[in-house]
C-alpha cells in the first residue's frame, strides 16, 4: 500500500468500523492504519459507536 499511494501522491487514508466488531481494528492495525477517535451516535441507533482510524505515509514528499 505505502509504495501504491507514495506513486499516486496519496498520503493519508481514513476508515472506519463498527467499534463493536470483533476484528475490524485488529485487520486495520494488521493493514498499518492507527487508532485516532471513537465517534459515539453513529449508525441506525443512537448508541452505535464507530472507531475511526488513518493510515499516513511515513515521509510524505513535499510539493514545491
Amino acid at each position: 500500500m505505502p509504495v501504491f499511494c507514495a506513486e499516486n501522491g496519496i498520503y493519508r487514508i481514513e476508515a472506519r468500523s463498527w467499534a463493536g466488531h470483533p476484528r475490524a481494528a485488529q485487520f486495520l492495525r494488521a493493514c498499518g492504519f492507527v487508532h485516532e477517535t471513537d465517534m459515539p451516535g453513529f449508525g441506525g441507533a443512537a448508541a452505535t459507536m464507530f472507531s475511526q482510524f488513518a493510515w499516513t505515509h511515513p515521509t510524505p514528499e513535499k510539493e514545491t
